[in-house]
């Protein structure tokens, strides 16, 4: 997520969750947005602490889409 928020210029703790940098960078991004700034590494270790079932999911789109149906 630091990374993530560097590139939206705000500061950010490695354990923040996306909606919450999403949420602190107000009209700047929206959670699909910093979904979609995630690699998918990122993205797969982010579904599995959510429960989220990556089945199915060939392309990060696909993860992240999962993650905002969640």
């Amino acid at each position: 997520m630091v990374q993530v928020a560097a590139k939206l210029e705000i500061e950010a703790k490695p354990t923040e969750s996306p909606e919450e940098v999403a949420r602190r960078a107000g009209a700047a991004a929206s959670l699909r947005h910093v979904l979609d700034a995630l690699y998918r590494g990122e993205l797969q270790k982010l579904c599995d602490q959510r429960g989220v079932n990556r089945a199915g999911a060939v392309y990060d789109q696909d993860l992240v889409e999962k993650l905002l149906d969640s």
